[in-house]
């Protein structure tokens, strides 16, 4: 068995989903690695609980970018139409509008004011004039029956902190390395390794998602 195979059967399972919520629910990140489609993996944080110094890990690990993913009545609340195009293509996610929170001093891309415009959109008693319009926060809007309506990486994100029982809000960043590139799996459990940060597959996500419904 090579190192990846060793790394797959560690991110698989009832297991490493569990242990993935645990971390959820004490408020600190998580991974989703997207072993069926090669769309890389998902450092992720619940927004309702995010610190600056995630902030900062999100952007050192992601190129920048940073999302996050938003049900749909924060997007309703928010007034985050979608990005045209975006909702053509089941395949990739929906992407809004990108945002900065109203109140920033500079111009919405500094660690603090995406922390900002984060905890604005994790916010329930915030509204749409309490963003502008573009930003340097993209959100995602999942759909509204999670895995079971698409199974993007968003989605599982979204699940997962909802079954943390916090606000299926969650700010993410796609890993990449240091030329840009989709990170490699043995990159990313290095990272996880160094971060204390759990990593879960896609397919195990979708399979407990399926036992849940399976399991009423």
């Amino acid at each position: 068995m090579d190192s990846n195979e060793e790394h797959r059967a560690t991110l698989s399972g009832k297991e490493a989903v569990s242990r993935v919520i645990a971390a959820a629910a004490q408020g600190n990140g998580f991974m989703v690695y997207d072993d069926r489609g090669g769309r890389g993996t998902l450092l992720n944080y619940p927004a309702s609980t995010i610190k600056r110094a995630h902030v900062s890990q999100l952007m050192s690990l992601g190129s920048g970018l940073v999302s996050v993913a938003v049900d749909q009545s924060t997007a309703v609340r928010c007034g985050l139409p979608l990005m045209m195009g975006s909702h053509q293509s089941s395949a990739g996610p929906a992407f809004t509008v990108s945002v900065n929170a109203r109140w920033g001093r500079h111009y919405g891309v500094s660690e603090a004011e995406r922390w900002q415009t984060i905890r604005v959109l994790a916010n329930p008693l915030s509204s749409s004039f309490d963003l502008v319009k573009p930003g340097h926060v993209f959100p995602i809007l999942v759909d509204p029956n999670g895995l079971l309506g698409r199974q993007g990486l968003a989605e599982a994100s979204a699940d997962l902190v909802r079954w943390a029982k916090l606000p299926p809000i969650v700010a993410m960043s796609l890993m990449t390395d240091g030329c840009g590139e989709i990170m490699a799996l043995k990159e990313v459990w290095q990272v996880s390794q160094a971060l204390s940060t759990p990593v879960v597959a896609l397919s195990s996500v979708i399979d407990y998602r399926l036992w849940t419904v399976m399991s009423r």
